[in-house]
């Protein structure tokens, strides 16, 4: 029986299913890379993108009705980063946002490590010397 199988069979693990839902597919075997799928965003933290015609009423509504605090702004009045307490997982609170009407997108707020610069170096041109 597949992963998600068992997960749809069993409520006790819903959290597979989060993984699954916020990674794309069914997780696989426990690998490196999965553990870092599951570690390679911001703890406390997801992005929202609300739907258009949303009222910022109803948005406050919905942030304080799951717990949430509206962090800085994503470019527009309705996509913003939202916090939370650093112990509370992150794949259930964007589970519970994308669950609802109101939001167009919800994802982790995931951690992007920077290109290494030209000449394999950090701090110093990549020219001659």
């Amino acid at each position: 029986m597949s992963t998600c199988a068992r997960a749809q069979r069993w409520p006790t693990c819903a959290l597979l299913l989060a993984a699954a839902i916020i990674g794309g597919g069914c997780p696989g075997p426990a690998t490196a890379d999965a553990r870092l799928a599951l570690d390679d965003h911001v703890r406390g933290e997801a992005l929202v993108q609300f739907k258009p015609g949303t009222s910022p009423e109803r948005v406050q509504a919905i942030l304080e009705e799951l717990g949430l605090a509206r962090g800085r702004s994503l470019g527009t009045p309705l996509a913003f980063v939202v916090t939370f307490a650093a112990d509370r997982s992150v794949a259930e609170v964007v589970v519970q946002l994308r669950a609802l009407l109101e939001v167009e997108h919800a994802e982790p707020n995931r951690i992007t490590p920077l290109p290494a610069p030209p000449g394999g170096r950090q701090g110093r041109p990549a020219g001659p010397r």
